[in-house]
């Protein structure tokens, strides 16, 4: 997608284990380990995370994005579309292909507005649903009431 559609006006950062090379736009960061100075650097920098995932069973990376505000673009993969609430919290592709990622990121920076929405009720999503605080009170709430 970035290099038939994007290479023009967008950087690519690949966070990534495996050997990708870089090139002309095309920044490779290998083995980023959560929570260091550089990968929260990369979170803070970003302007929109896609995940073009064919297979992903949960997605913790999406929860990652949607906590540091950053909008969206994944593929309908696993827990994609639950996470990302039917497309409420992010852009859902219908299908993958270099075309249709392309276009999910255009839409991104064509409609602040939608985007700005999804951004937000992704962040209460998480504060919500998954943050350690909420779920530890809910935890110790479901313990009292059975023990």
């Amino acid at each position: 997608a970035h290099q038939q559609f994007l290479k023009e006006g967008c950087d690519l950062h690949l966070l990534t284990k495996t050997a990708t090379p870089s090139g002309p736009g095309v920044f490779v960061h290998p083995a980023l380990e959560a929570g260091t100075p550089a990968w929260l650097e990369q979170w803070q920098s970003a302007d929109v995370f896609v995940f073009p995932s064919r297979l992903e069973t949960f997605g913790i990376v999406l929860l990652e994005a949607l906590a540091f505000g950053v909008p969206v673009v994944s593929s309908r993969a696993g827990a994609a579309e639950d996470i990302l609430d039917h497309g409420a919290n992010g852009l859902l592709l219908n299908h993958l292909s270099a075309s249709s990622v392309a276009e999910g990121i255009q839409k991104v920076f064509a409609d602040s507005q939608g985007t700005a929405a999804r951004v937000k009720a992704g962040r209460l999503r998480v504060e919500r649903d998954f943050a350690l605080a909420a779920n530890t009170g809910r935890l110790a709430g479901l313990l009292h009431q059975c023990c």
